[in-house]
């Protein structure tokens, strides 16, 4: 998923499925449409305290809110916009196929019973969004993806890599002494493998649970299904391993302007901040400095000094970061 996030789908702007007009313009349309049959109306018309004129006005909310109300029933069918029940209804479609992962199942036992846990509305898009790629039989990025992730519910996020390959020109007094047909070839790329060969798929496996790094039922379990006959191509090895945790902290001196409690507002650069760390705990997905700084200046914020990490968390195609701790801790007001 790393490779092929459906992030493009969250920047689409919502398309204009039905005109939706001011309300000032769609009450001068239904006036005008009165006037056409009562034009002895017109002077009513004209004075908002009139019975006519409220009439219209009642009108032309009632048309502006059936127009929002399509749009919105509308955009419940697209992918980058439906949520809940809705996406569960286009994942059922014969050409999607894909259900919401159950996290935990539903224990009655406990008391009272604790429901169940479902994937999120954003991985979940993001599968199916990957859906179709799942037919191929090529073995595409975006197949490995996709069939990764179904694979077990603990499964956070797939990464997938290949080495490559040249072939080596042997001199022709060493060709003499190979057996005919030999063919020597030179890694150019390994992808993180230890003696590489063709037909290698380096995958990368993080789980959802404790720092990331999955356990041998989450591998075994991809493994698996990777390796079915009806999934893996016929010349391709997968190579699963497991994603390598780069554990981090948190630390900041944080100063804010005169006015509210300041403890308010800490606790919104603390919910922000978590939820930047938890968005970057994906393969590949740097944590940069600018994105700390953005998660902790909310509103209130004067100036935030850093302190852990002291610089950008360069994250590889084979690792994931893991914060330990957030410390945000208040220096008072600045001005």
């Amino acid at each position: 998923m790393t490779l092929l996030a459906s992030s493009a789908l969250q920047s689409l702007p919502d398309p204009t499925v039905i005109e939706s007009p001011d309300f000032e313009s769609l009450l001068s349309e239904v006036k005008q449409d009165i006037l056409r049959f009562a034009p002895e109306l017109k002077d009513a018309m004209e004075l908002e305290s009139e019975p006519a004129s409220k009439i219209a006005q009642a009108i032309a909310y009632r048309v502006m809110h059936e127009r929002h109300l399509a749009n919105s029933q509308a955009l419940a069918l697209m992918l980058a916009k439906a949520m809940g029940p809705q996406l569960d209804h286009l994942g059922s479609l014969p050409f999607i196929q894909t259900s919401r992962k159950v996290l935990r199942e539903e224990d009655k036992s406990q008391n009272p019973p604790l429901p169940a846990e479902y994937e999120n509305d954003t991985e979940f898009r993001a599968r199916l969004q990957l859906a179709l790629e799942g037919y191929s039989t090529a073995g595409p990025i975006g197949a490995y993806i996709y069939h990764g992730l179904a694979a077990h519910q603990d499964v956070k996020d797939i990464a997938i890599d290949a080495p490559t390959f040249s072939r080596y020109k042997v001199p022709a007094a060493v060709a003499a002494t190979l057996p005919s047909h030999t063919l020597l070839l030179t890694t150019d790329y390994d992808a993180g493998l230890t003696n590489p060969t063709p037909g290698d798929v380096a995958i990368t496996v993080l789980s959802r649970k404790g720092n990331g790094k999955p356990t041998s039922e989450v591998m075994k379990a991809v493994s698996l299904r990777l390796n079915d006959n009806a999934i893996r191509p016929l010349t391709d090895r997968p190579r699963l391993r497991p994603a390598t945790i780069v554990n981090y902290r948190v630390r900041a001196y944080v100063w804010f302007y005169p006015g509210p409690d300041a403890a308010i507002t800490i606790a919104e650069a603390q919910r922000k901040t978590e939820h930047y760390t938890e968005e970057r705990q994906l393969i590949g997905h740097d944590v940069t400095l600018s994105g700390l700084h953005a998660a902790i200046h909310v509103p209130g914020v004067q100036r935030v000094e850093l302190v852990e990490p002291s610089s950008d968390l360069d994250i590889s195609q084979q690792e994931a970061s893991n914060c330990l701790s957030i410390e945000l801790i208040n220096r008072g007001t600045a001005v």
